[in-house]
């Protein structure tokens, strides 16, 4: 987890463990690497609102991100996927 992330969660006062693991393709490898099953996994997506504006979204690990729902969350008509190199650049994960 980026550091950036783990201080704006300590900032929010919210209590979680970090767990570490290697390289993982998918939820389900993700949650055997943690010993846990697949809806104990949050998914992290970054999500690009607009130009040089970006978040990050949590999903359940065993749910799909329902675009329409967050859209309609965040008061906005289009969201995408930044490619892997814009999303790191951008944000460091």
């Amino acid at each position: 987890m980026p550091a950036a992330a783990l201080q704006a969660a300590g900032a929010a006062g919210l209590r979680h463990p970090v767990i570490g693991h290697g390289p993982v393709g998918s939820v389900a490898e993700a949650a055997r690497a943690r010993g846990v099953a697949p809806a104990d996994v949050a998914k992290t997506l970054v999500v690009r609102r607009g130009d040089d504006d970006f978040l990050f979204v949590l999903v359940p690990g065993g749910r799909a991100l329902s675009w329409p729902r967050l859209r309609r969350l965040l008061g906005v008509s289009r969201l995408s996927l930044p490619a892997a190199g814009v999303a790191r650049a951008a944000t460091g994960y």
